[in-house]
């Protein structure tokens, strides 16, 4: 990012924000997409975080055939949550773009 910061900065080991299972995820993600090659260019080392000790349910990763099958099962799942009595505002719907947007149903 060009951000010239040498003798100023320290790497924040501990995570206390998020579950270990989440956290697991992100690494193993990262790594699988952040791997040397990606970062011999900034030279950013791959550090391993520790976790604050939270423990709960990790991340659900899904892949469709198509954006239609996806919006169809993200929809399902939420409307099976909400009718369960789950509080919507745990739940996270990651979106790769905005134009995304115009075709997932809105809840009330």
């Amino acid at each position: 990012m060009g951000i010239k910061a040498a003798g100023r900065t320290s790497i924040l080991r501990l995570n206390y924000r998020n579950t270990r299972e989440i956290l697991q995820f992100a690494c193993e993600f990262a790594s699988k997409f952040m791997g040397a090659r990606a970062a011999d260019d900034d030279h950013i080392p791959m550090i391993q975080p520790e976790t604050g000790g939270a423990s709960g349910l990790g991340p659900a990763f899904r892949q469709f055939a198509s954006i239609g099958d996806e919006i169809t099962y993200v929809t399902k799942c939420i409307e099976a949550w909400q009718e369960r009595g789950d509080f919507l505002g745990d739940i996270a719907v990651i979106l790769i773009g905005l134009g995304q947007l115009g075709r997932v149903d809105k809840f009330n």
